[in-house]
């Protein structure tokens, strides 16, 4: 009898045990879409107390359902925090770039970067967060209202329309500035289109999405017009596509990709 009471006490510590790790997973650790549980998803989720963190790695394009039924592309190297309260939706770019779909309700939609306060409702837009502390922001449908504070308190307020955007330089006292805005960009797909295209600039994309970096062995191969649409999140075949067409030679190191002219 003292036995078989045993086992049945060390099965029911067991099962209570399965019950609580599923329930922890399904609670502190939302299975995102793709995530089989199996392996480490590609989206890193980390809960703070001011709100969840979502993180992509270099070369992955992800797509996230927020509670609130708005939709979250992540680009490449991109953090981002969220925190939905009662009285309205903020998220916070850190770092990278990102769009956003927004489900419409009444509490405003809230997206920070920087220096830079978008406000939406029912809307999809794109903001970047890019190097030198400059903020892009990009308009596809609906309304946003954008804001720049300065140091020193002061503000400027401008309301986008479809197809507009702005960029804000990060030095001190940067005017606004249009962005190109002649349609919408598909970067989500991973495919991106580009028209007579600097080859330094795609270079320069294609180089957000790669682990080994891209070089033009000389500066000026960077002045040759590239067209057509690629596959920015596949920078190696990318790298082989664009040789082909341009002609040019492809060298692999251990560290980078060096693109040149054939017989250099």
């Amino acid at each position: 009898v003292r036995g078989a009471a045993k086992r049945v006490w060390m099965v029911s510590i067991g099962v209570a045990a399965l019950v609580g790790f599923v329930a922890w997973r399904m609670v502190a650790v939302p299975i995102l879409p793709g995530d089989s549980g199996l392996n480490a998803p590609p989206v890193e989720i980390a809960r703070k107390s001011d709100g969840v963190q979502y993180a992509t790695r270099l070369g992955e394009i992800r797509t996230v359902k927020l509670s609130d039924g708005s939709k979250l592309t992540i680009d490449t190297d991109t953090l981002i925090t969220i925190d939905f309260g009662q009285t309205a939706r903020h998220l916070r770019l850190e770092h990278g770039r990102a769009r956003f779909e927004v489900a419409h309700e009444a509490r405003p939609f809230v997206v920070d970067a920087g220096d830079v306060e978008v406000i939406a409702r029912g809307t999809v837009f794109d903001v970047s967060y890019l190097e030198g502390r400059r903020v892009k922001v990009q308009l596809f449908h609906g309304a946003v209202d954008v804001t720049r504070r300065t140091p020193t308190g002061e503000s400027s307020i401008i309301r986008l329309q479809p197809g507009n955007g702005v960029l804000y330089d990060g030095s001190a006292g940067s005017q606004l500035s249009p962005a190109s805005a002649d349609r919408p960009e598909d970067w989500p797909s991973g495919i991106v289109e580009f028209r007579k295209t600097p080859l330094s600039e795609v270079i320069a994309q294609m180089n957000r999405y790669a682990v080994a970096k891209i070089r033009l062995a000389e500066p000026r191969l960077g002045d040759i017009e590239v067209s057509g649409l690629f596959r920015i999140n596949d920078p190696v075949t990318l790298t082989e596509h664009l040789a082909e067409l341009l002609g040019l030679h492809v060298e692999r190191t251990s560290g980078e990709i060096i693109l040149s002219r054939p017989g250099q």
